[in-house]
């Protein structure tokens, strides 16, 4: 009877422990984020070069109100398989993001990630 008592303690604590919770900060929202991501180019909302290319992509409207703080991906493509340490992100930035609602142009909110 003890040990019934005790396993049940001990699996409802594994569980707890196991529970995925939502992480919040920053007074974003993390609604749509939706895992890693490789993007083509990251750097700040306000840098001139990532607004020439969201102009040339068609979602400079995306960046219009953000911080300079905020971090935005361009030209993202989502990572669903991690490869071997070298082959997730060939080329690009792997990051993720609190924001990935814009399709693959622009991802905001973004922080990398050394995998």
């Amino acid at each position: 009877m003890l040990f019934n008592k005790v396993f049940a303690v001990s699996a409802l604590s594994t569980l707890a422990a196991a529970t995925a919770v939502e992480r919040r900060g920053g007074g974003q929202d993390n609604t749509q984020c939706s895992g890693l991501r490789c993007c083509q180019q990251v750097g700040s909302a306000t840098d001139p070069s990532i607004i020439t290319q969201a102009t040339s992509l068609g979602v400079l409207s995306v960046l219009a109100g953000l911080l300079a703080s905020v971090e935005v991906g361009l030209n993202c493509s989502p990572i669903t398989v991690i490869g071997g340490g070298n082959g997730a992100c060939s080329g690009g930035t792997t990051v993720i993001c609190n924001d990935n609602s814009h399709g693959n142009l622009i991802s905001v909110g973004c922080v990398p990630v050394t995998i």
